[in-house]
């Protein structure tokens, strides 16, 4: 672009902050529309004047710039900048930001990807060359994110907006302004500088009292705090006199010459305090600094010194561009320094020019240092001269202060002592006045005592009479049953009509003691009926459709008994305040939202039951009123948050049921000492996190339930309930009990705490000597302590599953034990001590790992009834266990038993079911078909091989058990107690037609083909067929001969034929297994006896070694014993002695005083009779003197009535004053 044909156009706009409103806004900036400060656009072109051909070749270069701008971009949104020619200045309505976007022209940017800004925070200054065909034809710019642009919206988001002003070609050239603005800085300059020179500044002192009084004129010119303005104008004339100082020492200095330096120059032409000037301020500053620019030469050489990579140019390279374009000596010899021997020394020119620039720039230096330095000293004498002038006034106030405080507290010392005189004169009038009115007031109270008590006596007496009446008309109603009304289920939707219409209906009515219209569809009540039940005892609504209850409803005065549950019901009427001799009121199952406001005069009330309904508040005075509510029933109003405090109060209340209501926290408050008579709390199935302290101050509380809550521990109050019988403490997150439970629960009959997280149990435990069912299942115990074997009147305990691994020898001590459940833990073995468990009638031990042998203890259990053994490691069925005579059920399934013995059916005689069901058992015994099979109800053989029953098979297939069906061998266990009783019945025949066939006498002698082959069968018997084998046990058995036994015998005669007679069954293998099961059962005693000995040895040994550790040497014990109680004796004395003298000597001091105040109150008395008589004969006369001249002015009748009052009054006042 040509140099001399370049001008500057600058298009202001000021944009308006259009972003959302996503950070605090600071409450401390003024409301309303919100500007962004300073922010300018501005563009470079050539002027608009000319040829058309001189615009086209012209080059002409455009700038964009910002100053000073601050936008959020919370959501970090691409932000475009866009030049557009919509004129409107205020983007109100969607209309305008269409019209603002559709005319828009996108500016490219160089600092941001894709010629846009991204980031949480717009830069706040930037500029750069502007790419636009005529800029001047855009009217505003914009600062957003178009609609198209993602993520995508409807409408294009504005962050700013503003609209360019109307460009004005300018009038005059730039020349003209540039010497106009120069003679008006001038001239002003001049203006501040002779503006009032005597008063504001003096030759030797400063006086900031001549500056203040025109620092207001003068402060209207900037910006800048007066105080702060003040300041500066002390420091420029400091500065002013410094420099007429130094030229007045310096007789050489030319008059009238101001230098001026390059860093003022500098400063005055930055504008923008960014310490950089551009092209544009640094020919500016030459102008001023006296660079002559006008060849083109000239000019060209500043340019060359202005650096052409950056577009502004610092302080220090603006010293330096000056130093080479200005004459250097011209400028030293206005600063006074001669350099002529200094380079007269040198050799060459450039050295010399050089050397002469660095001096300049030196003394450029010491000048600012020697002004710097000036101004600190004048700031610093201005700090000191105000600090003096606001000590002077701080001194001048506190004067002032000290004077009007000594005037204001005399001015109220008087005003006091006026004040406290006419109190005192005030009270006496009042206390007279008072007395006066005491009187009166006595005197009109007795009469009106007295016309209650007459009238009362009247009432009295009708009432007496109207009961009586009522009575004797009840009686003969009673009689006759015409005092009940039963109209239960009947499925009304209406009350009839002819119920309570009618002179007849509504006579019937007053004498109606029940009325019962339960179960049916009533969605309403006439009110009309209750105003004539004067005798109403008991109504009964419930299981209607009812949601209102008619206000007449208190009309029924003797109402005691009103059941409403299960209907529609809201509210409760006011009307039901008037039930004075209410005792039950039950509304459960209802819509009640509040409750309690109308129950104020329900002081009979004894039942209150409120469940399942849907409260959110209970009255404040709910609990001052019902006093003598018995039973509470709040359960399942989920909507509770809180109790009133009030309910502490119900001193009579009993049972409190307020489970099921979503509690998570109950205030300290709700229980407390006063609640004296309750005995059952239930706070189960809520979501309570902690107990409160003052549950601890229910003495009298004997059932507590806490089930299924998320409490982790107990209070240590809870210890302290020493009338507790029963605590449910099931399903929480209990990590430990208090150590102290036991000291105080002497009463506690029940504990239940399963399902909790407890890991241990206290020793304190054994100390429940009255308790009977301990529920410990589901817990985290690995053993149990040994103290539980003082539990002698324990009847139930359940410790299942936990992860115990034995019992403690002392649980045998536990005699009144009648069920135990031990199942799901890792019991290896019973202890012997269980043998004295001679009531228990219950055992469950399934899922544990024990092993055969089992202890012989088992003989002892007499009384079970109930044995569960399932799931251990049992491998075989123990005399111990059969030889229960009292045995019903026996599980034993999932154990490893492979046989059973023959001798169980002679023991178990009360034995009603046998599961056996998933064992190893091979065969069963044939003596079971005798009695026990049909003895047994159930008898469980499932999953079980039967490997020893002859294989069953069909004709096609051969039956296996390949889907784990329980078919054993090819049987079910139905087929197997069939073929049980079927072998018991026809073996024995079979055997014995067989051993006919293979006699001796049976085969011919001398028969060349009688012998008998290897297996012992005659050879004569291979010639009998299987027929004729069927018709001998058919005639043998006879009458006992059933079809299905023709099978079984074709079996057994081709087993016998082919394979021999060695059946597992026969007698010799029978005494065999008995001689086996004789030496195993006395190997087992063996050991049993082995393990009873070792651990009665080890037993001996513990106990020998506590012995030896708590061993106590009595004579020692005895003498220290008598020591300490000597010691005791002898303090106890002196504490005596010296409480005796404390005494006397405090009842001396006590006689002293008591008589002095006896006589002052004595004296006082005294005076106050004397000035009460006084007053009163001053009264009296008073009277008399007013009721004297009352009388003169009334008539005969009136004047006997004054002269009877008049004595009255007479006869009262010497009373008093007697």
């Amino acid at each position: 672009m040509a140099a001399n044909m370049n001008e500057i156009v600058v298009l202001e706009a000021t944009l308006y902050d259009y972003s959302p409103r996503t950070a605090v806004v600071n409450p401390f900036k003024p409301s309303g529309k919100r500007w962004l400060p300073g922010l300018l656009v501005r563009k470079s072109t050539t002027p608009a004047s000319g040829s058309s051909d001189a615009r086209c070749h012209a080059h002409v270069t455009h700038w964009l710039r910002f100053e000073d701008v601050s936008i959020r971009n919370d959501r970090d949104l691409p932000l475009y900048v866009l030049l557009s020619r919509a004129s409107d200045a205020i983007l109100d309505d969607d209309r305008s930001v269409r019209q603002l976007e559709a005319s828009a022209l996108p500016v490219l940017l160089d600092r941001g990807p894709e010629g846009q800004w991204k980031g949480s925070h717009f830069p706040r200054m930037f500029e750069q060359e502007l790419l636009a065909f005529d800029p001047l034809a855009f009217a505003s710019i914009a600062i957003g994110k178009p609609a198209a642009a993602r993520p995508p919206t409807t409408l294009m988001l504005v962050f700013a907006h503003g609209a360019f002003q109307t460009f004005v070609p300018p009038t005059k050239s730039s020349e003209q302004l540039t010497l106009e603005m120069d003679a008006l800085s001038t001239r002003l300059l001049q203006s501040v500088m002779e503006m009032e020179q005597d008063q504001l500044q003096g030759e030797d002192e400063l006086s900031l009292d001549a500056l203040q009084r025109n620092a207001h004129q003068l402060f209207r010119m900037g910006y800048i705090d007066e105080r702060e303005f003040v300041v500066a104008l002390y420091i420029t004339n400091y500065l002013r006199v410094h420099q007429r100082k130094q030229k007045q020492q310096s007789a050489t200095a030319p008059e009238g010459v101001q230098v001026l330096s390059p860093t003022d120059v500098f400063h005055q032409l930055d504008g923008d305090r960014d310490e950089l000037l551009n092209v544009f301020e640094y020919e500016k500053a030459l102008e001023l600094l006296g660079i002559s620019r006008d060849t083109k030469r000239a000019r060209a050489k500043a340019l060359r010194l202005f650096p052409q990579s950056l577009v502004a140019m610092d302080l220090p390279a603006f010293k330096r561009a000056w130093v080479k374009l200005v004459n250097v000596h011209s400028e030293l010899r206005k600063r006074n320094i001669d350099v002529s021997s200094e380079t007269s020394s040198q050799k060459k020119g450039g050295q010399t020019v050089e050397y002469l620039r660095s001096v300049l720039l030196a003394e450029i230096d010491r000048e600012e240092q020697e002004e710097l330095l000036a101004a600190l000293q004048a700031k610093e004498e201005v700090v000191r001269l105000e600090k003096q002038r606001r000590e002077a006034e701080q001194e001048e106030s506190r004067r002032l202060f000290q004077q009007q405080r000594h005037a204001a507290t005399s001015t109220r010392t008087k005003e006091a002592l006026r004040e406290r005189q006419d109190n005192i004169n005030r009270k006496k009038e009042r206390a007279i006045k008072d007395r006066q009115a005491r009187e009166e007031r006595r005197l009109l109270q007795r009469a009106e005592l007295e016309t209650e008590k007459r009238t009362t006596h009247e009432r009295e007496v009708v009432q007496e009479l109207m009961a009586s009446k009522m009575e004797r008309i009840t009686r003969q109603k009673a009689r006759c049953g015409d005092d009940i009304v039963d109209l239960r289920g009947r499925a009304l939707k209406v009350l009839p009509a002819e119920l309570y219409r009618g002179r007849d209906a509504l006579t019937s009515l007053s004498s109606l003691l029940i009325l019962d219209l339960a179960r049916n569809r009533l969605q309403s009540l006439p009110g009309v009926i209750f105003t004539h039940l004067f005798s109403l005892q008991s109504l009964d609504v419930s299981e209607n459709d009812l949601e209102t209850l008619p206000e007449e409803l208190g009309e029924a005065r003797d109402l005691l008994m009103l059941d409403a549950h299960s209907n529609r019901l809201t509210a409760v009427p006011m009307g039901l305040k008037n039930l004075h001799q209410l005792r039950i009121l039950h509304l459960a199952y209802n819509r009640l939202v509040r409750f309690g406001d109308a129950c104020g005069s329900l002081r009979s009330l004894e039942e209150l039951n409120l469940a399942a309904n849907a409260l959110e508040v209970l009255a404040d005075a709910m609990g001052d009123a019902l006093v003598k509510l018995v039973h509470l029933n709040l359960r399942g109003n989920l909507a509770l948050r809180q109790l009133p405090d009030s309910l502490q109060r119900l001193r009579c209340l009993t049972v409190w049921d307020l489970s099921a209501c979503a509690q998570k926290r109950l205030g300290k408050d709700v229980f407390g000492a006063q609640l004296q008579s309750l005995r059952s709390l239930n706070l189960s199935f809520n979501a309570l996190t902690t107990l409160p302290e003052g549950v601890g101050a229910l003495k009298t509380l004997q059932d507590l339930n806490i089930k299924a809550n998320a409490l982790a521990t107990l209070p240590a109050s809870v210890g302290h309930l020493a009338e507790l019988v029963i605590l449910n403490g099931e399903n929480n997150a209990l990590e430990r009990l208090p150590a102290a439970c036991g000291d105080q629960w002497g009463a506690l009959e029940t504990l239940q705490l399963s399902h909790n997280r407890l890991s241990a149990l206290p020793v304190t435990l054994g100390l429940l000597r009255s308790l009977r069912t301990l529920q410990l299942a589901s817990n985290q115990l690995t053993k149990l302590p040994l103290e539980l074997g003082a539990l002698v009147n324990l009847r139930e305990l359940d410790v299942s599953w936990n992860q115990l691994t034995s019992l403690p020898e002392e649980l045998g001590c536990l005699e009144a034990l009648t069920a135990l459940d031990m199942s799901h833990n890792r019991l290896a073995a019973f202890p012997e001590t269980i043998a004295m468990w001679q009531q228990l009638t219950s055992l469950r031990c399934s899922h544990n790992a024990l092993t055969t042998p089992l202890t012989t203890a088992f003989r002892h259990l007499q009384t079970l009834q109930y044995v569960d053994l399932a799931q251990n490691q049992l491998s075989a069925l123990e005399p111990c266990l059969y030889e229960l005579r009292t045995l019903e059920v026996l599980n034993l399934a999932g154990n490893c038993i492979a046989l059973l013995p023959r001798e169980m059916t002679q023991h178990c005689v009360a034995l009603r079911k046998l599961d056996l069901h998933s064992n190893r058992l091979r065969a069963l015994p044939v003596e079971l078909a005798d009695g026990l099979l049909a003895q047994l109800e159930v008898l469980s053989i499932g999953r079980n091989p039967l490997s020893h029953l002859p294989a069953k098979c069909s004709s096609k297939w051969r039956l296996e058990d390949q889907y784990q069906a329980s078919f054993a061998n090819g049987y079910t266990p139905a087929e197997a107690k069939s073929w049980l009783i079927d072998q018991q019945a026809v073996y024995p025949e079979i055997v014995r037609a067989w051993d006919e066939l293979t006699a001796p006498a049976a085969c011919p002698e001398g028969s060349g083909e009688a012998g008998v082959d290897s297996v012992g069968t005659c050879i004569s018997a291979a010639k009998v067929s299987s027929d004729e084998f069927c018709r001998r046990v058919v005639t043998a058995m006879a009458t006992t001969w059933q079809p299905r036994y023709e099978r079984l015998i074709r079996h057994y005669f081709y087993e016998f034929k082919y394979v021999g007679h060695a059946i597992v069954f026969n007698a010799s293998d029978q005494q065999q297994f008995g001689k086996q099961n004789a030496v195993f059962e006395a190997e087992l005693q063996r050991q049993r006896q082995e393990l009873a000995d070792r651990v009665i040895q080890e037993s001996n040994e513990d106990r020998a070694r506590l012995e030896a550790v708590y061993h106590v040497d009595q004579a020692l014990a005895t003498q220290t014993a008598e020591r300490l109680a000597d010691k005791r004796d002898e303090r106890r004395q002196r504490l005596l002695e010296n409480g005796r003298h404390e005494a006397r000597a405090l009842n001396m001091v006590v006689s002293e005083k008591l008589a002095i105040s006896l006589r002052i109150r004595e004296e006082a008395q005294q005076r106050q009779r004397s000035a009460f008589a006084d007053e009163m004969r001053r009264l009296a006369r008073e009277r008399l003197q007013a009721k004297q001249q009352r009388r003169r002015h009334e008539g005969k009748n009136g004047s006997r009535k004054i002269v009877a009052i008049v004595t009255d009054e007479r006869e009262e006042g010497e009373q008093s004053i007697a």
